[in-house]
Parts: structure tokens; C-alpha cells; sequence
């Protein structure tokens, strides 16, 4: 974008140079009017230079504020993608370090304890539950007496004679 206006600058100081290099011979009042044509000349073509390049500068203004964007987003891929290396190789120390301990006797002395732990539980549980069941069976029964009693006691209520109270 520079090198048009520089070249434009270049061009005017050189026709000035050589129009005031040309002129100092001559006579003054046709070679002034030549020099100040030329120059509204020149200045009409700069003018018109100075537009298109301030046509070109918006263009590219476009352009980059178009860009910016993608650019920001492929920065911030860049970083999600090393983030998600960064924890893909976290994973990957952490599932040989678990293989590690996995085959140590550290490791399977632990896993006995859970297992005769878990089995402890589970002895206790189905205790428990036995336990449970005859419970419930001492009360299903203790319901049935329950209302047995109620059947004799309305039947000796209604049997027995009313007693008298003076």
C-alpha cells in the first residue's frame, strides 16, 4: 500500500524538479502558464492515485477485520488442542502408573483385605437377613394370636352376664 503514494511523492517532486529545471530559461509568463497546467494536471492524477488507494486501504481494512477473527479462533484451537494433549498424556502416565500398582504386593494385599472384607459383609448380611425373616415370621404369627384373642374376648363379652354395679 505504501509503494504507490511513495512512488506518487517520487513522480511529483520529480516533474516539479524538472519543470523548475526547464523553466528558468524561458520566458516567464508562457512558461508559467505551461507549469501551472502541468501541475493541475499532476494534481488531478495524484488526486485521483490518492483515491484509489484510499479505495485499496478500506479494501484491505475489510479484509483484515475479516481475518481477525478467524485468526482468534485458530489461536484458541491451537490452544485447546495442546490442552487436550497436555491431558491425553496425564491419562496415559496415569493408566501405567496403575498398571504399576496394580501388579505390586502392596496392591494385591490391599485387594485381599477388600475381598475378605466384602466377604465379611456379605456372611453378615445374610445373617442379618435370616435374622430378619424369622422376625418377621415370630410377628405374622403374634398378629394371628393377636386376633384370635380379640375373637374370644368378643365371645366372652357377649357370653358372660352384665355385672351390676349399686
Amino acid at each position: 500500500m505504501k509503494k504507490p503514494v511513495h512512488k506518487a511523492v517520487i513522480l511529483t517532486v520529480g516533474v516539479v524538479i524538472a519543470l523548475i529545471a526547464g523553466c528558468s530559461g524561458q520566458d516567464t509568463s508562457k512558461s508559467e502558464i505551461k507549469r501551472g497546467r502541468l501541475v493541475a494536471i499532476e494534481n488531478k492524477q495524484l488526486k485521483k492515485q490518492l483515491e484509489q488507494l484510499g479505495k485499496e486501504l478500506e479494501k484491505q481494512k475489510e479484509l483484515l477485520a475479516k481475518c481477525l477473527p478467524e485468526e482468534k479462533a485458530t489461536e484458541e484451537n491451537a490452544k485447546l488442542r495442546r490442552t487436550i494433549e497436555t491431558l491425553k498424556a496425564q491419562v496415559k502416565q496415569l493408566k501405567e502408573e496403575t498398571e504399576a500398582l496394580k501388579d505390586s504386593e502392596q496392591f494385591k494385599k490391599w485387594e485381599e483385605e477388600v475381598q475378605k472384607s466384602v466377604k465379611e459383609m456379605s456372611e453378615s448380611a445374610t445373617k442379618d437377613l435370616e435374622e430378619i425373616g424369622k422376625l418377621r415370621e415370630e410377628n405374622e404369627n403374634l398378629k394371628t394370636e393377636i386376633t384370635k384373642l380379640k375373637k374370644e374376648l368378643e365371645t366372652y363379652k357377649m357370653s358372660a352376664p352384665p355385672t351390676r354395679t349399686d
